[in-house]
């Protein structure tokens, strides 16, 4: 039972799921504030967990094939976890996100079916393919952080770039992560640098501009000293070792920018909780792959 139980987890990329939730989190406290309803951002959480579990354990189906070559442990080509076991897991999941998202709000519903749509897109269509993939990808990012702040559409000015820069952000990630197995950035590398110094630059911008308060400069800096490292390590002497530990660090990062925003928003103090969701998405991803 308990092998059962870490091959769903490994499935539903359980580390990641903290990212998700940050995005959330984030989006929430931006368009809220202090007007916070523990249930109503409960049910976001659950939601945008559930689906972005449900889009992990598709992956993994489309992927069952190619993983039984080039990684031939993980549950589904090992035989911990069936097909058809997988896929039920999938539209379970799916279906419990969309019932959170309802009992929200209808704008939020119809946020959530925008997000599964783009995650089904992703893996079923576009995955494979090296532009339309990691745009797909990075839209699915951005609709998770609107999934946070559709229940109220009157938000500062500088919100409406944030779900473009998580785009960014993670159409940056998912290019670098194309390169994963291979380990060779061809002439990509430029595409990827040039979207991560993009997204840190418009920020910087908005701080200087005082459309955001400086106090986002702190996650900016965490997310630089937590990220580059890894970063710098997959360009400067790329291998699939050395890629894959860039893509792994970048996501584990998205709390730190999702930090960027609500304290750019609110102040530093309201990053704080968002940031921690890097917390346990690192320890976990020591014993549960993330990429």
């Amino acid at each position: 039972m308990k092998q059962k139980i870490f091959a769903y987890l490994q499935l539903m990329r359980f580390p990641n799921l903290f990212t998700s939730i940050a995005d959330v989190l984030a989006g929430y406290l931006i368009v809220k504030g202090l007007k916070i309803s523990i249930p109503e951002l409960l049910a976001l959480c659950i939601s945008t967990a559930f689906i972005y579990g449900g889009g992990c354990i598709l992956n993994d189906v489309r992927d069952r094939e190619r993983d039984s070559v080039e990684r031939p442990q993980r549950p589904i080509p090992s035989g911990r976890v069936s097909v058809p076991e997988a896929f039920t897991l999938t539209i379970v999941f799916f279906g419990l996100g969309l019932a959170a998202a309802f009992w929200v709000g209808k704008a939020v519903f119809f946020v959530a079916f925008l997000l599964v749509s783009l995650v089904v897109s992703y893996d079923v269509v576009t995955k494979e393919t090296p532009f339309w993939g990691p745009i797909n990808m990075g839209a699915c990012r951005g609709a998770n952080l609107l999934l946070g702040m559709s229940l109220s559409f009157d938000w500062p000015m500088a919100a409406f770039l944030f779900p473009l820069l998580s785009f960014t952000y993670v159409f940056a990630l998912t290019t670098l992560s194309h390169f994963e197995v291979d380990g060779g950035l061809g002439g990509k590398g430029w595409v990827v640098s040039g979207c991560l110094a993009m997204v840190i630059t418009v920020l910087l911008i908005l701080s200087l501009t005082h459309q955001l308060a400086v106090d986002g400069l702190i996650y900016i800096g965490l997310l630089a000293a937590f990220a580059a490292p890894p970063l710098m390590a997959g360009f400067l002497r790329p291998s699939p070792q050395r890629v894959g530990r860039a893509v792994k660090f970048l996501i584990l990062g998205i709390p730190l920018l999702d930090a960027v925003y609500v304290s750019g928003i609110h102040g530093w103090a309201w990053g704080i909780p968002v940031a921690l969701c890097a917390l346990p998405s690192t320890i976990l991803a020591r014993y549960l792959y993330v990429t």
